[in-house]
């Protein structure tokens, strides 16, 4: 299994010099090594003797990426416009669906939550149901990343993916930016519609059950470009 640990989001080869400096590639071959990895992270602390903030992602498959099933899906034969309406009106769609879903739920969000200027919160219940989503899925546990690493074919290597989380803040822009761009608590972000922006940035609402299980967040770059461009034009992170 390669592990691709420091990554500082999503990233795809070939990156720029400065991007692939700030990546640390290494091999797990047996269960062992993952032990010594997960003690190894988890005994690592940042300057103010803090326990780092490590965000993982488990693949089952050696893709050497991170591309979000809507980008597989639909961006490399679409041209971005093409690719905004489809997800348009996969949104549209998944809320009308949704209305009649959730009377057979239970524990999760209502049909308002997700409603028109919450877009971002659609995507994440969206990508709960398996839609193809521009989200990618991580979790604060190193073990639940792995987890899903394991959970393919047995004879396909596998890929464990981690950044810093308080490197992606740190990486962030000015408040006063974040602030142009940030909706507050009642409304999400103008992210989906803002391509021009090439932001990536952390959604963190824990909607689901399944994702307050896992401890987990998405992320989630603003346009269908390059992953690495949108990586070195600087990360936000989503107010919540």
């Amino acid at each position: 299994m390669d592990q691709v640990v420091d990554a500082p989001g999503p990233a795809q080869p070939p990156a720029s010099p400065a991007m692939a400096d700030s990546i640390t590639h290494g091999t797990l071959e047996s269960p062992a090594d993952c032990i010594d990895l997960e003690d190894q992270l988890s005994s690592e602390r940042n300057e103010f003797g803090q326990q780092r903030q490590l965000a993982f992602r488990g693949q089952s498959r050696k893709f050497g990426t991170l591309v979000p099933s809507f980008r597989r899906l639909f961006v490399q034969r679409k041209s971005p416009k093409t690719a905004e309406l489809i997800e348009s009106e996969l949104i549209k769609a998944f809320r009308e669906h949704y209305r009649t879903l959730k009377t057979t739920m239970t524990e999760m969000p209502s049909s308002d939550a997700i409603g028109m200027g919450k877009d971002l919160r659609c995507l994440s219940v969206m990508q709960h149901y398996g839609v193809p989503t521009r989200l990618l899925d991580w979790t604060a546990n190193f073990w639940t990343a792995m987890y899903f690493a394991c959970a393919g074919d047995p004879g396909e290597d596998a890929e464990l993916w981690c950044y810093d989380r308080a490197a992606f803040v740190a990486a962030s822009s000015t408040q006063q930016q974040m602030n142009a761009i940030n909706s507050g608590i009642d409304f999400d972000a103008p992210i989906l519609q803002r391509r021009e922006l090439d932001l990536v940035i952390e959604e963190t609402n824990q909607l689901t059950p399944r994702m307050r299980e896992q401890k987990a967040h998405h992320t989630m770059w603003g346009g269908f470009s390059n992953p690495p461009a949108a990586a070195r034009a600087g990360w936000r992170t989503r107010a919540t």
